[in-house]
């Protein structure tokens, strides 16, 4: 089937934290990891003339740079209604 107004999204994003922030969250008693990873996949799709639907897939490996902290799975769903 071919889905012209459809488009298909891969991202990464990975965030290093400032040695002096995570210096300072230390000495308040907050060790912090040195980076945050994200791994994104999105479906965008025109269902009518007025409905588009996007599904949203994010992996965050070491969230928040928070040691210890377990891997997060986030799903969304977006629905744009146009009038």
């Amino acid at each position: 089937m071919n889905r012209p107004e459809s488009t298909l999204t891969a991202g990464v994003t990975h965030a290093w934290l400032s040695t002096a922030y995570r210096g300072a969250e230390a000495a308040a008693g907050n060790p912090m990891a040195l980076s945050e990873t994200v791994f994104e996949l999105t479906y965008s799709d025109q269902l009518t003339r007025n409905i588009r639907i996007q599904p949203d897939l994010q992996y965050v490996h070491n969230p928040s740079a928070a040691p210890g902290a377990r891997c997060a799975i986030i799903a969304g769903l977006r629905i744009n209604i146009g009038f």
